[in-house]
């Protein structure tokens, strides 16, 4: 009798516990974990920066004909490359993957006047003509578009380009006194159109690599005789203004 009463208290016992695990728990139970996404980079916004670079500017020189007698020559061109160095200020607006935005630089270029030369046909006395070129400097004020795949973005741009082009007419005999001189050096407006790339590196600073092509238009320069020159006869010729640019800047977003 006193082994099954044992017995019994024994296994009431050892239940207990196993009771006890099977009630509710009075504690709270754990917060769920939440997965928080890492911040997205946005072009959004306004930045400034500086550029350095490679440029050629081209000059195209065009008879456009004589004044008080005649004469002819054919066209004749050169190129001068240089160095090119400025600065940029801009806005970008994303929307999505796509980024718009406005940017206008101004920058110096480097290169040294270009100068080419050919003969001339003329009753006058008239034997060569030469024409210089040189552009100091040179601004855009253009539209960038294109996508964004998060720190990197590829565009499109393209906008006004204006310049100031210094350009020489000079017309010389055949013992190479000048007879005929012109300048012309006002204010040109052009267009420009290119393409790059641009990688941010922190959340405000970015390096860029660009291509523009610009024209400037056309340009006449007339030059009138000079003491040595026959009285009230003058040539006219036409300059193209256009050039390459290779680029790379770096940006600073506020």
């Amino acid at each position: 009798m006193k082994r099954t009463l044992l017995a019994s208290t024994a296994l009431a016992f050892l239940a207990v516990p196993a009771f006890a695990a099977d009630l509710p728990s009075s504690e709270p139970a754990p917060a769920p974990q939440t997965y928080t996404a890492p911040p997205v980079f946005t072009w959004t916004g306004f930045y400034a920066g500086v550029n350095v670079g490679w440029n050629q500017n081209e000059m195209d020189v065009r008879n456009r004909g004589f004044t008080g007698t005649t004469g002819s020559y054919n066209p004749f061109s050169e190129k001068k490359n240089g160095f090119i160095g400025g600065f940029q200020v801009g806005y970008n607006q994303q929307f999505d993957m796509f980024v718009a935005g406005v940017e206008a630089d101004l920058s110096y270029l480097g290169n040294r006047r270009a100068r080419a030369s050919t003969g001339v046909t003329n009753p006058a006395g008239v034997t060569g003509v030469q024409g210089t070129s040189r552009l100091d400097w040179l601004g855009t004020l253009r539209a960038r578009a294109g996508v964004a795949m998060d720190n990197v973005f590829v565009y499109g741009t393209g906008g006004l380009a204006f310049g100031t082009p210094d350009q020489r007419l000079t017309l010389t005999n055949a013992g190479g006194t000048v007879t005929h001189s012109g300048t012309k050096d006002d204010t040109r407006f052009g267009w420009t159109i290119g393409a790059g790339a641009e990688i941010a590196v922190m959340d405000n600073l970015s390096f860029k690599a660009e291509y523009l092509y610009y024209d400037l238009g056309r340009n006449t320069v007339r030059a009138n005789a000079t003491a040595a020159g026959p009285a009230g006869t003058a040539n006219s010729a036409r300059f193209e203004n256009n050039g390459h640019i290779v680029r790379a800047g770096m940006n600073y977003r506020f």
